[in-house]
């Protein structure tokens, strides 16, 4: 009987540790798992030992038995077991000291699995003891446990280096989504982010600001770093998932005061991902990439929604493009509405008749009819409504479309982009798609793509957008080292206008090689070592620099028309700036900025590129000051090889720091 009864306690223990294998990422069902088994093990092991009568053992055990057996079960799970009851069990040699092993350990687990238990049930204890005891280099703390966020952190876990990860807000999380983040080996706590102090053991703890909502991020943001005054840190990076506007000059000037005011150095970085998004597909999908050879560039955009809006942003100003002339349709069942909030947010576009708006609901006969009729020469379409399944339909109905409208010829299809949320859930709709690409069917959007630590700060463009920034700080050709280049380095990460509009400077950089080439442009391999080196020689042509200057300023104005600003009515409206200039004080006049007023969003510069001369003489004359506008855009122009090659060097050494974990 008693080797009979150690074989079931092994048995029992070996279900146990089954079942707490399966539920290892959730710590209430692991612990309890082995405290049962633990406890039934116990009770079948010990009952042996109690059915001695006369040195002999019985076959069944008696009811005093069992009942001894249950109570040495109690009280082993908290420690205080008799463990001289042991002895008693009638086996010898090697088989007993197996049984003595296996009980010796059972009764060292039993109370600390006990112990994980309760604490288990007391709110997040368990979790906010193994952020106490954790430690990696790196800590990365998420607002909240959301797809976004869990996405986010598969993404960067696969990044070289150890690090900890902590997701907030957790307590009412979807169950599915808790097993997710656990699985990455994540602590889940209760509190909110902006409650949670970083601790100063981890050399770089980064907070990540994903809620769904964009006003929650904002108020996260605001807590985080308001948090600094208490914290016992040098540095914190607050990664906040905010739209461009209003919000983000807010929490910038937020940080900038605690920056100054505070030994915590905060680096505040508001992400706009549907501007990334649309950032991604014109750079990888160049405009003039798609055009015809008459050089029209004509953009459909069916569905206008917050990507459609940034969608048609961004085309308005990387379709300027010497040569090609652009046009911008709409497509949306409230295209009117939106056509009035369009042009109240940027009146200055509504002056050159570039887009035009037509309503219509797509799902009606009516849509094919204005399709043919306002976009039938489309080379560029955008599909972005707000159903997967809908957007996949109605790219495959107008491939459908296109190719009957030209005559049936494959090659003259237009690109056609088309919105998904996630490759994962989209894969049955686009399994139904045969040979998506080679209908021209593009899929953007999925959050596995665009929620990862290299598209959403160290991506290509991005780089390309870095070292572009060096170029107007004159910081090109300096080592990583220096201070004129960490001085860029703060500004291009802190400073989300400068950012944008070094962005938008680095996604033009393929036309102007472009334009500069020509016919003798591949424009697959635009940035190519080959590539760039024609231009080097052709740049040198008179007049050539000064040509892509004017186009770069061209860009730019329409690039600042998209964001809302306007231009000054006359110099006298500009003069009005003078008498905060000359009440200013003298470090105030340094950083003066004459020629334009962001609260008011009027810039002087946006006017012809000829006319930058007269605003040059005006602020000479009123503020005594040499200013020249036109080496801002020469010097892009002129040196797009250099900044090509430094976003190569900036990538590489990326790559070596950080690098990617090899995948099994």
């Amino acid at each position: 009987m008693a080797l009979t009864c150690f074989f079931i306690g092994i048995a029992i223990l070996a279900a146990g540790i089954v079942f707490a294998i399966k539920n290892r990422f959730n710590p209430a069902r692991w612990t309890a798992s082995m405290t049962t088994a633990i406890f039934f093990a116990t009770f079948a092991m010990i009952l042996p030992t109690w059915v001695q009568s006369g040195g002999d053992e019985l076959t069944v055990p008696s009811l005093n038995a069992l009942a001894s057996s249950l109570f040495y079960s109690f009280k082993s799970l908290t420690g205080s077991a008799d463990l001289l009851q042991l002895e008693k069990i009638s086996l010898e040699g090697g088989l007993k000291t197996a049984y003595l092993c296996v009980n010796y350990i059972a009764f060292i687990a039993a109370p600390l699995m006990v112990s994980s238990l309760l604490i288990s049930f007391i709110g997040d204890a368990a979790e906010r003891i193994r952020y106490f005891f954790s430690f990696s280099p790196r800590c990365c703390v998420f607002s909240g446990v959301n797809s976004n966020s869990v996405t986010l952190a598969k993404n960067i876990a696969k990044e070289k280096g150890r690090k900890t990860f902590v997701f907030c807000n957790s307590k009412d999380a979807d169950k599915e989504l808790r097993v997710q983040a656990r699985e990455l080996g994540g602590i889940l706590l209760y509190k909110k982010c902006s409650n949670l102090k970083p601790a100063a053991r981890f050399k770089e703890f980064e907070y990540y600001l994903v809620s769904g909502h964009e006003d929650e991020n904002i108020e996260m943001a605001e807590g985080v770093i308001s948090l600094t005054d208490k914290m016992k840190r040098e540095s914190i990076t607050v990664n906040a998932f905010v739209e461009n506007g209003t919000n983000v000059q807010f929490l910038e000037s937020l940080a900038n005061s605690k920056n100054n005011g505070s030994k915590i150095k905060i680096r505040l970085r508001c992400i706009d991902v549907v501007m990334l998004l649309c950032n991604k597909i014109v750079y990888e999908f160049p405009l003039f990439d798609l055009a015809k050879d008459n050089r029209n560039i004509s953009v459909a955009i069916v569905g206008c929604g917050k990507i459609g809006m940034s969608m048609l942003k961004t085309v308005y100003y990387a379709g300027v493009i010497d040569g090609y002339s652009l046009k911008i349709k709409v497509y949306d069942r409230i295209a009117k509405r939106i056509e009035q909030e369009f042009y109240a947010k940027c009146p200055e576009i509504k002056n050159d008749k570039t887009v035009e708006f037509i309503e219509v609901d797509v799902n009606s006969v009516e849509f094919k009819t204005k399709l043919k009729e306002y976009s039938g020469d489309a080379t560029y379409v955008v599909v972005s409504m707000t159903d997967d399944q809908l957007n996949l339909s109605i790219a495959d109905r107008l491939c459908g479309l296109f190719r009957r409208w030209r005559d049936f010829d494959n090659n003259a299809v237009p690109q056609i982009f088309t919105r998904i949320s996630s490759d994962i859930k989209a894969q049955p709709l686009t399994n139904n798609i045969e040979f998506i690409n080679g209908r021209h069917i593009h899929l953007f959007g999925a959050s596995e793509s665009l929620l990862s630590n290299t598209t959403l700060f160290n991506s290509n463009l991005e780089n390309l957008a870095f070292a572009v920034h060096l170029a107007y700080a004159k910081a090109l050709g300096d080592d990583c080292g220096s201070g004129k280049y960490q001085e860029a380095w703060c500004d291009f990460q802190n400073n989300e206008y400068n950012r944008r509009l070094s962005v938008g400077a680095a996604l033009h950089i393929p036309a102007k090689i472009k334009i500069c080439l020509g016919d003798d442009a591949d424009c697959k391999n635009l940035l190519s070592d080959e590539a760039l080196g024609k231009f080097s020689k052709k740049v040198k042509e008179p007049g050539m620099v000064e040509k892509l200057a004017a186009c770069e300023h061209e860009r730019w104005v329409a690039f600042m028309k998209a964001d809302g600003y306007e231009p000054f009515e006359s110099f006298d409206e500009m003069r009005k700036l003078k008498k905060d200039y000359d009440s200013a004080s003298p470090k105030e006049k340094e950083k003066w900025k004459m020629h334009k007023d962001e609260i008011s969003k009027v810039h002087g510069c946006i006017t012809d590129w000829k006319d930058l001369d007269d605003l040059s003489a005006f602020l000479k004359q009123e503020y005594g000051v040499e200013k020249e506008f036109k080496p801002f855009d020469m010097v892009i122009s002129g040196k797009i090889p250099e900044i090509v090659r430094k976003a190569r060097e900036i990538e590489a050494e990326r790559l070596a720091r950080i690098g990617v974990r090899k995948q099994k």
